[in-house]
């Protein structure tokens, strides 16, 4: 199951296709130990949600990798 799907269905949430993107390239991201940097959009985007969801698949992340969350920090 797709990291979109599961989260959309765990939550009982519909996310907007910017969201979908976001997820999936953070928790690729993850995957692959890659830094983690996201810009917040001056309009149409909201800092308190795009965290929201980066706390929700380094979560997801840290439960399949048994507790390992050395590599959810946010670089900004």
């Amino acid at each position: 199951m797709d990291i979109v799907d599961f989260i959309e269905k765990l939550y009982h949430i519909n996310l907007m296709e910017y969201q979908k993107q976001l997820v999936r390239n953070i928790y690729h991201a993850l995957e692959n130990g890659e830094e983690i940097k996201w810009l917040v959009p001056p309009r149409g985007g909201s800092r308190f949600d795009l965290s929201i969801l980066h706390g929700i698949v380094c979560a997801i992340y840290k439960e399949q990798m048994k507790g390992d969350a050395t590599k959810c920090g946010i670089k900004e």
